[in-house]
C-alpha cells in the first residue's frame, strides 16, 4: 500500500512479540483441531483438504543466490545440484532432495543435519547462497527495493528478508534492520556480516524508539510476528503454540505495527505486509483494518509472477 502525501501521525506502540519460532524436531501429520475446521469452514472442503495436505508433507528447500555473483540455475549446475527456478523470485531456486531451511535461517553459520549438501558447503559460511524458504522468497521481489533508497525491515531477525533488500540495493542507499528482541538480534547481524551487506543499520527493541525517523523511508517492509500456520510442516513448537487466543493477541500487536509501519514512511511511501500464516484475521482483515482507521494509505494492486 502506498501512504498518502500530506498524511497525519498517530499514537505510538512500544513494540511486539517474537515471531513463533522453529523447531528442529518433525512436527509429523497432526495439526490443531480448530486450525482444522477454521481452515476447511474459510476455504471449503476441496481447497482446504488441499492446504491442509500440504501442511502434513515435507517442506521444502530454497536457495537464493548472491546476484553479484551469477545465474542461480548456472550455480547449481556448477554444484552438481538439482534445482528449479521460482517464478516469483529471479535470484532464488527450489532445490531437491534434503530438508527444509528452517534450521538454517535461524542462525548465522554451522553445521547442520539436513540432508542436502547446500547447508554444510562452505560456499554457505561465505555468504554466496542463502537457504531460505521458497515462499518467502517471494515478498520481496513486492517490495521491489532500488538501488539508492531508504529501506526499513521492521521485523528483520534473523535477516532473510534483509539480506534479500540489500542485495537488490546494491550496495547504495540504506538499509535499516530493526527487531524487538535482541536476543535474535546477534543472528542478523551475522547473516548480513556473512552476506557482505554494505550501508546497513541495525537496532532492537521497542519500535517507539524509531520515532525520530518517522516520514523518513522510501519503502517499509512489514514480515509482522504471527501465528506461523505456514510454519506447521516444519516446526513442532509452532504446532504447540497455536491456540484461537494467540491469534488473536497477534492481530493486536500487527495492527500496532502497521500504524507505525506507516509513520516510518515518506508521503508517497510503499509499505508491504507480510505473515507467515494463513488465517485472514492475520492477512487481510489485518489490511481492511488499517484502511478503515487511517486516511493517510490507500491500498495498491500487486502482480508476482508464478
Amino acid at each position: 500500500m502506498k501512504k498518502r502525501r500530506g498524511s497525519h501521525r498517530r499514537e505510538r506502540d512500544g513494540g511486539a512479540r517474537g515471531k513463533a519460532r522453529g523447531g528442529a524436531e518433525p512436527p509429523g501429520h497432526v495439526l490443531p483441531a480448530g486450525f482444522v475446521a477454521r481452515v476447511l469452514a474459510d476455504l471449503g472442503p476441496h481447497e482446504g483438504e488441499e492446504l491442509l495436505a500440504s501442511l502434513r508433507g515435507p517442506a521444502q528447500l530454497g536457495l537464493r543466490l548472491d546476484s553479484r555473483l551469477g545465474e542461480p540455475l548456472d550455480v547449481m549446475r556448477r554444484l552438481g545440484w538439482s534445482a528449479e527456478p521460482l517464478p516469483w523470485s529471479p535470484e532464488g531456486v527450489l532445490l531437491h532432495g534434503g530438508a527444509s531451511a528452517h534450521e538454517h535461517a535461524g542462525r548465522a553459520q554451522g553445521p547442520s543435519r539436513s540432508g542436502h549438501p547446500a547447508a554444510s558447503h562452505p560456499w554457505h559460511d561465505a555468504g554466496v547462497y542463502y537457504l531460505q524458504d521458497p515462499a518467502a522468497m517471494g515478498v520481496v521481489p513486492v517490495l521491489d527495493p532500488r538501488p539508492g533508497e531508504l529501506i526499513l525491515d521492521l521485523a528483520a531477525a534473523p535477516g532473510g528478508k534483509s539480506t534479500y533488500v540489500a542485495d537488490r540495493l546494491q550496495g547504495s542507499g540504506l538499509l535499516w534492520s530493526h527487531d524487538v528482541d535482541a536476543s535474535r538480534v546477534g543472528t542478523l547481524v551475522g547473516n548480513l556480516e556473512r552476506w557482505g551487506a554494505a550501508n546497513v543499520v541495525v537496532s532492537h527493541g521497542p519500535v517507539a524508539r524509531l520515532a525520530p525517523l518517522y516520514g523518513t523511508f522510501d519503502r517499509v517492509l512489514l514480515d509482522a510476528p504471527c501465528s506461523g500456520e505456514g510454519m506447521f510442516r516444519k516446526s513442532r513448537a509452532a504446532l504447540d503454540l497455536w491456540s484461537p487466543g494467540r491469534v488473536a493477541e497477534f492481530v493486536a500487536v500487527q495492527a500496532r505495527l502497521l500504524d507505525e509501519a506507516v509513520e516510518l514512511l515518506k508521503p508517497g511511501g510503499v509499505l508491504v505486509y507480510a505473515t507467515c500464516t494463513f488465517g485472514a484475521d492475520e492477512d487481510e482483515a489485518a489490511i481492511d483494518a488499517l484502511l478503515g482507521r487511517r486516511d493517510d494509505v490507500a491500498p495498491q494492486t500487486i502482480t508476482v509472477p508464478g
